[in-house]
């Protein structure tokens, strides 16, 4: 091998190593970061939140709060709610309404008028247009923080009922002690 050649390989050798130690750095500083969201986040603990999601939970007469919301109004649309097992247990239908947000109650019974169990639950809307088209709806989940979990580099909000919420899907935070 002549020189050119050897210094040609220390030189790539030399690049290879910089950017081993670039990645390295990289990955501490994710890490880092991680864990400072962690930590961030754990100033949400028995705070009230409102993320979109679609998880609701029913325990004894307790049933969380849901809201809808779409862009343009719709001359029908339907709310289906699912068990933990994905079966349909319940489909109600919407009326026409106007862009904005709305509230969802659910009553925690089954298509036929029977009690469901406790738990988590899911819910999902779909809506159309005078023109039949579909129309994007979004819906929204509140409940209370009790814990904080770091998962695959995520971070999640355990609520008190057992749903989890991302944190990057939060909207709103309010502390319960000085609602209105």
């Amino acid at each position: 091998m002549d020189d050119e050649e050897f210094v040609a390989q220390l030189a790539q050798f030399s690049s290879l190593e910089q950017l081993t130690n670039i990645s390295s750095g990289v990955d501490g500083l994710t890490t880092a970061m991680s864990r400072q969201e962690l930590i961030n986040t754990a100033t949400y603990i028995g705070k009230d939140i409102t993320a979109a999601g679609y998880g609701i939970s029913k325990s004894k007469d307790k049933i969380s709060d849901v809201y809808y919301e779409f862009g343009e109004e719709i001359s029908s649309g339907q709310v289906n709610i699912f068990d933990a097992n994905n079966n349909i247990v319940r489909t109600e239908l919407i009326d026409g309404k106007a862009a904005g947000r709305w509230p969802y109650s659910w009553d925690g019974k089954d298509y036929k008028g029977k009690d469901m169990p406790d738990g988590v639950y899911n819910i999902y809307i779909s809506a159309e247009n005078a023109e039949g088209k579909p129309v994007l709806v979004n819906t929204d989940i509140s409940g209370t923080v009790k814990a904080i979990q770091n998962s695959d580099g995520k971070t999640y909000l355990s609520l008190g009922d057992g749903r989890m919420v991302d944190f990057s899907n939060v909207k709103y935070v309010v502390n319960p002690e000085i609602k209105n």
